[in-house]
């Protein structure tokens, strides 16, 4: 296609063919000299002002490109600001994958300064070959038919973790015309980067919770059913005619003991959840022990035992009275629930002014290889049906906020033996 000449360059042809037109007919006839130098000079004089109209739109037209210039240069380093600055990775690649732009978003997921990464190919950051076919599949599509497309991979970095990231491809081809003869640049593949570690936590977080809300379900379904069938009997034989004073009472303790049961049961679901925030804390003060393992013991519906080497009143440590009034109650319904009878408490003095809670039950034992799981949050042996799995987790927990320590012991003849050290100095009874 032949281009358009220019309003200045067609002025100065026709001057220029005037001219000719002028010295030809002067050549041909000089007499007429007389004649055609006015009527050239009046010629020369509007070509004159045709070119001074001309060079001042050119002037008008020059100062406007400056402009146009100008704004776009404003425009172009606004882009390249917002390039930098965007909180998500971009990169601009050939179809093969060589990396020709990059933003310190990018550089900083890839783990590589971004002038580093022009000319480096896309293959040496996707972590495995099934990502690298899936992402060089998409490009060549978007190549042919145009678009984007999303995938989550998993970038490779030096001298660090797998990164999971979600990736959104697009391919925008060159939109400036060109002559017919110049090869066409191939289109630009558009990368945009997101690091997905931060959703992939929430997911485990949320995954955790589930698990929670589940087990707090089973608590509640399974745990709870005792004590409330326990209760709805009791109430329903307080109903009947016949009645003793005796009988009222018993039947009042028990549904007492079933309610603390349930207490025990809530309270221990709110400690796992404190303890998942970080919000209990320790308050050491001088508690008698014994005293405090007395009154636990006697609100068990199985008869406990309580023995103990100290003098009365000589067992005063300082301990966080509520955290160790809880973890007795635990090992007792622990022990309750599958040691079932001959249940005892043996309160003693440890290394260092620690005192030593260990609760004996003849049940069926733990297996060693369970000895520790039994310690984890949600771990239920299961002997008797479902369970929490809440009890113990909360003991060993309690007991290492005082720098102590919970395990297990076998008991000679059959049975099992929780125990608890508690460090804490020993002090004289206010």
């Amino acid at each position: 296609m032949t281009r358009e000449p220019a309003p200045l360059e067609q002025l100065t042809a026709r001057l220029s063919e005037r001219l000719d037109e002028l010295r030809r007919l002067l050549l041909e006839d000089p007499g007429r000299a007389v004649d055609l130098v006015p009527e050239a000079l009046e010629s020369l004089s509007v070509s004159l002002e045709e070119l001074a109209v001309t060079s001042e739109e050119l002037e008008h037209q020059a100062d406007e490109l400056e402009a146009t210039a100008m704004a776009a240069n404003v425009e172009r380093r606004r882009y390249e600001e917002l390039f930098d600055l965007a909180p998500d990775g971009y990169l601009v690649t050939d179809p093969l994958g060589r990396i020709l732009e990059a933003n310190q978003a990018a550089a900083d997921l890839l783990g590589r300064p971004a002038s580093g990464l022009l000319g480096r190919r896309m293959t040496g950051f996707l972590a495995t070959s099934r990502d690298l076919g899936r992402a060089f599949r998409l490009v060549q599509r978007l190549v042919r038919h145009g678009g984007e497309a999303d995938l989550e991979i998993l970038l490779k970095r030096a001298g660090r973790d797998d990164l999971p990231a979600w990736l959104r491809l697009s391919v925008s081809a060159e939109e400036a015309p060109r002559p017919a003869a110049q090869a066409v640049e191939p289109p630009k593949v558009r990368w945009a980067l997101r690091d997905m570690s931060e959703l992939a936590s929430a997911r485990t977080r949320l995954e955790e919770a589930n698990r929670f809300k589940e087990a707090v379900l089973l608590a509640l379904s399974h745990d709870l059913r005792s004590p409330l069938a326990t209760i709805d009997a009791h109430v329903e034989a307080l109903t009947s005619a016949e009645r003793s004073e005796d009988q009222v009472e018993h039947r009042a303790t028990e549904m007492r003991r079933a309610v603390r049961q349930m207490q025990v049961l809530m309270s221990n679901l709110f400690d796992v959840d404190r303890l998942g925030l970080g919000k209990v804390d320790l308050f050491r003060m001088p508690t008698d022990v014994v005293a405090l393992v007395r009154r636990c013991a006697d609100e068990v519906r199985t008869q406990v035992e309580v023995k103990t080497g100290f003098d009365p009143g000589g067992a005063v440590f300082d301990v966080d009275a509520g955290l160790v009034e809880r973890i007795v109650r635990n090992l007792l319904a622990n022990a309750e629930q599958y040691g079932r009878t001959d249940i005892s408490v043996t309160v003693g003095a440890g290394a260092d002014g620690e005192v030593v809670i260990a609760v004996e039950d003849r049940g069926p034992g733990i297996p060693d290889a369970a000895k520790e799981q039994v310690f984890e949050l949600f771990e239920s042996l299961n002997l008797t049906g479902p369970g929490t799995g809440v009890g113990l987790y909360v003991v060993h927990q309690f007991a290492e906020l005082h720098g102590g320590s919970a395990w297990v012991e076998d008991v000679p003849g059959g049975g099992t033996s929780v125990r608890v050290r508690l460090p804490g100095s020993s002090a004289e009874h206010p």
